[in-house]
């Protein structure tokens, strides 16, 4: 079975896992039975999880996850089968979920695995001595933040303790959980919240970020002149020099290296200035986090991507899903970012309520990040390919960041 056919039956994400300084180490991988047209998504996680594994030997891990650690969800019979095993141990760790339970065959299963070298998680840990033969054998604990009361947390880890297991806080929602769970020993963390920046130490880095946002809605605009588009070039010196270096590159194989902005921007194109663009997001001083740089390409990336296929307004689709996170990378109001863009009504509704063809396709990217399959926005849309269409923003995301390095 070829690789676009097995994406085409499976919905296949990613989360981030981060250590105790905010970084990416592992992405937990969110999957899911697509569905025909007209019909309900399957909850059958022995089939779904067959299929996934096909998708990732076909697609590779590292087109998925880049070079991290891949955290797998796995049920009784997906255990039992040891699908894992066709998988290179050392890129992936078995997450066994919480209705798996500790039955003799399935902890023989449990022990073959880490005996060949894969590390066990246990997802949605709230301790029970019922769970002492899997913690026997786990490494890592993902304890389910909301199923245990604040009061409760600190004995929850006393007695994981007793057993030889790494703590994971599962759905960090604010800053205090962050650093509550830090102090109490926790050493992986897993939300949304952990992409958003820590501090705000300077308003200067914020403004440059608000300008950045402001030179990237500009850009998706089709009817701009090539003259208008030279001058909001020259105008920036960070994109004047990534364009001048991108296109002195070895890709471009010219006989001459060109020091010109005006042959620049007519070699390029607006396209690639606005990807280009987006590198920008990545400079020095406040930095945002990058796995919020992450997601915002990501984002912008598959509307981009899906429009195109509905035949819809594709700059505008990219502008819809880069501003979506806008909030986060300046830390002002959403509305107030957007009130200061040269932006359509059409495209601020889209953002802000997610009205309209651009809104319902913002809708499904946003849910498919979080891996809610069965979302009737996500659902809509399911015939585009939704998986092809996000691994090649993974890649898209990727590529920019591996130039930003260069």
């Amino acid at each position: 079975m070829q690789g676009d056919e097995l994406t085409r039956q499976v919905f296949l994400g990613r989360q981030a896992i981060f250590d105790v300084d905010r970084k990416v180490v592992a992405y937990e991988l969110l999957y899911r039975m697509s569905a025909a047209a007209g019909d309900a998504l399957t909850d059958n996680e022995d089939r779904t999880s067959h299929v996934m594994i096909d998708a990732l030997m076909s697609i590779g891990l590292d087109r998925l996850v880049a070079g991290q650690r891949a955290f797998l969800n796995m049920d009784t019979a997906s255990l039992l089968a040891e699908l894992p095993l066709t998988l290179p141990p050392q890129r992936v760790v078995i997450e066994v979920l919480e209705t798996v339970a500790p039955e003799p065959k399935v902890l023989a299963a449990l022990r073959h695995l880490r005996d060949r070298g894969y590390r066990i998680a246990l997802d949605d840990v709230v301790y029970q001595p019922a769970l002492d033969p899997l913690l026997e054998l786990a490494h890592i604990a993902k304890v389910d933040l909301p199923a245990i009361a604040a009061g409760q947390l600190a004995d929850q880890v006393n007695a994981l303790r007793r057993f030889n297991v790494e703590l994971l806080a599962e759905k960090i929602e604010t800053e205090t959980q962050f650093e509550q769970t830090r102090e109490l020993g926790f050493t992986l963390f897993q939300g949304y919240w952990l992409a958003r920046p820590s501090t705000v130490s300077g308003k200067r880095g914020l403004m440059r970020r608000e300008d950045v946002l402001s030179l990237l809605a500009r850009l998706q605009d089709p009817s701009l002149q090539t003259s208008e588009l030279q001058t909001l070039v020259s105008n920036n010196p960070g994109l004047s020099h990534r364009l001048l270096r991108y296109i002195n590159s070895a890709m471009f194989y010219l006989p001459r290296r060109i020091d010109s902005i005006r042959q620049a921007v007519v070699l390029i194109g607006q396209r690639q200035i606005r990807q280009i663009a987006s590198l920008l997001l990545l400079d020095g001083g406040e930095t945002p986090p990058l796995e919020l740089v992450r997601l915002t390409l990501l984002r912008a990336r598959m509307c981009e991507q899906l429009a195109a296929r509905l035949k819809l307004d594709a700059d505008a689709a990219f502008t819809v899903g880069l501003l979506s996170t806008a909030e986060l990378l300046v830390d002002q109001p959403l509305t107030q970012i957007l009130a200061d863009m040269p932006l359509s009504e059409a495209t601020v509704q889209a953002i802000c309520t997610h009205h309209g063809p651009l809104g319902q396709i913002l809708a499904a990217v946003t849910h498919y990040e979080t891996g809610n399959f069965d979302h009737p926005a996500l659902v809509a849309l399911a015939e585009l390919d939704l998986t092809a269409r996000y691994l090649e923003a993974v890649e898209f995301v990727e590529s920019i960041m591996a130039a930003s390095r260069g």
